[in-house]
């Protein structure tokens, strides 16, 4: 099941991911890259156990069903945010006013 999980959550990397992780992966040493790809790997496998525990309970799963729309909404603007902070893009915007 893993290698499975594993295949599809790399075809299912667009190229949005590719352009993102390109620059950061072309900056690591070997071993961090290994460190990288082990670390993906394992949260693979942890968000397929918690996925399937969700599946198998049938109250959160209607909680989750029922709310999932905002709560990826909520989980995508954090990350804008957080990207756009740690990125300096921010910053350099109002620089330029």
């Amino acid at each position: 099941m893993l290698g499975t999980v594993i295949i599809i959550s790399f075809a299912s990397c667009g190229a949005d991911n590719i352009a993102l992780f390109t620059p950061f992966f072309m900056t690591l040493s070997a071993n961090n890259l290994l460190l990288s790809i082990i670390i993906f790997a394992l949260n693979i496998l942890i968000l397929g156990l918690l996925g399937k525990t969700i599946a198998k309970n049938p109250h959160l799963h209607d909680v989750l069903e029922k709310y999932s729309r905002w709560i990826l909404a909520f989980v995508y603007i954090i990350l804008g945010i957080m990207v756009l902070l740690e990125s300096g893009t921010v910053s350099k915007i109002l620089s330029f006013l």
